[in-house]
């Protein structure tokens, strides 16, 4: 570009060694979250890149006293001006140091955007001509080309992750939440992750795990907007990093989280971000962003792709229902479906019962069968109940104590080794019918009954 290296604005790729200080004009691709420096200042970083460059950038860090006058990208495409930067050289990679008094940068919306109108800016930031020519040229690049997700050695799908492991994520922002504690974003890939085992056998302790780890479930209305294949995770990240919220709206966007790790808790999936967390605001188009569309779409060709990928081939034959040519459904289905009285066909584990001693699972009074029962998929969990002909009708009759303890051992995989203290129960089959108990409240008093099955294992 003529005449840019001369007016003190350079190209990524121009940068050397040899470069002492240097000003760009850049599009932002990925940043850090402003964290406590060891002194008494906070500081990000930013990975820019231009249209010198694709697969590599400018990582450029900025540091400040006060939080809030750090740079916050607001979305993929993002321009940024910065003036009067020092390039230094760290583990053999160039990178940039913001000067807090002599350094000066300006965020101006990207490709989606007209004016030259920063709506974030150094104080008493003037655009030179220059800049604005710049902006504008990066602008029309942008509307034919796009930066790639870059290179990563450790990204894994959601299917793919393990407990305490550190890996890269590209994922969907489902939503976005405030808590007591902090935030928590809710984030989507289309696959399912690991099924779980439990640590121990049935007792009064995990008889009745929790449906979710919110402390306040999500309104219908919210659960209404998530996918009902694949599963969500939630992201939780403290009030130290408040600010990513406004890096996460509007929500839908899809980013990629570098080095985050899951942790598991009562047998659902959390992720949690670490002091060296980044994120990186992908476009639509971008190739790992597609490849993921494009799976998610294979698998829902088929009614199989409502299949647990942990069930497959097959589920468990320990069941049976009386609908062999029904439809699957996922627990999200059964939440979200806008019928309030509807019946279901779904694989699920058996994770939860109360009572859960078995000498209490027929009435005293009555002799029938009356229980609840939590179920899960990778969409979500649900409680069920199974009672009287249902629940006969399940355990083929009224059992002795010792037949009642095969199947429900077989049920909630529960081993019959004494040494054993973990369970893996089965996925199964089961017919589900949702009912409401008050048609003032039909969405709030909506239940759920296990009906039209047998356990035959």
């Amino acid at each position: 570009m003529a005449g840019r290296k001369s007016s003190g604005y350079m190209l990524v790729n121009e940068i050397t060694s040899h470069t002492k200080k240097a000003s760009l004009v850049g599009c932002v691709v990925e940043f850090t979250l402003p964290k406590q420096s060891k002194g008494t200042d906070y500081f990000c970083t930013l990975l820019v890149m231009d249209l010198s460059c694709q697969d590599r950038g400018l990582p450029i860090s900025f540091f400040h006293k006060e939080k809030e006058s750090l740079p916050h990208a607001r979305t993929y495409g993002d321009l940024i001006c910065i003036r009067h930067v020092t390039i230094q050289e760290h583990n053999d990679e160039l990178c940039a140091v913001s000067n807090k008094k002599f350094s000066s940068f300006a965020l101006f919306g990207g490709v989606s955007c007209q004016d030259l109108h920063p709506y974030q800016a150094s104080m008493n930031y003037q655009i030179k001509d220059l800049e604005e020519e710049l902006i504008m040229k990066m602008r029309m690049w942008l509307t034919a080309h796009q930066f790639n997700s870059g290179i990563s050695n450790y990204l894994l799908k959601l299917r793919e992750i393990k407990a305490s492991q550190y890996f890269d994520l590209v994922c969907k922002v489902i939503h976005v939440r405030e808590i007591s504690e902090g935030w928590t974003m809710y984030v989507w890939d289309g696959t399912d992750c690991p099924s779980i085992s439990f640590e121990t056998n049935l007792s009064a302790e995990n008889a009745e795990p929790p449906l979710q780890l919110e402390q306040i479930p999500l309104s219908r209305s919210v659960l209404c907007s998530f996918p009902c294949v694949g599963t969500v995770v939630i992201v939780a990240f403290d009030k130290s990093y408040e600010d990513l919220q406004l890096h996460l709206q509007p929500v839908g966007q899809w980013i990629k989280l570098r080095n985050i790790m899951c942790e598991t808790k009562s047998g659902i999936w959390q992720g949690r971000l670490t002091p060296n967390s980044r994120l990186r605001l992908l476009a639509d188009g971008d190739s790992m962003v597609k490849a993921c569309q494009r799976e998610c779409e294979e698998r829902m060709t088929t009614n199989r792709g409502c299949l647990p990928l942990t069930s497959l081939p097959s589920p468990s034959r320990i069941t049976v229902t009386d609908h062999d040519d029904a439809l699957f459904s996922t627990l999200m289905d059964v939440l979200t479906d806008n019928e309030a009285i509807s019946k279901y066909k779904c694989v699920v584990r058996f994770i939860g019962i109360i009572p859960w001693h078995l000498e209490e699972l027929r009435s005293p009074r009555t002799g029938l069968y009356r229980m609840k029962v939590t179920l899960e998929d990778p969409t979500a969990r649900i409680r069920a109940y199974l009672t009287d002909e249902d629940a006969e009708k399940f355990f083929g009759g009224f059992l002795s104590g010792d037949e009642l303890k095969t199947k429900m051992h077989s049920l909630f995989g529960i081993s019959e080794e004494q040494e054993s203290t973990s369970r893996n129960p089965p996925w199964v089959q089961c017919c589900i019918l949702a009912f409401y108990q008050d048609k003032n409240d039909i969405w709030g008093s909506r239940k759920y009954r296990i009906c039209d099955t047998t356990l035959v294992g």
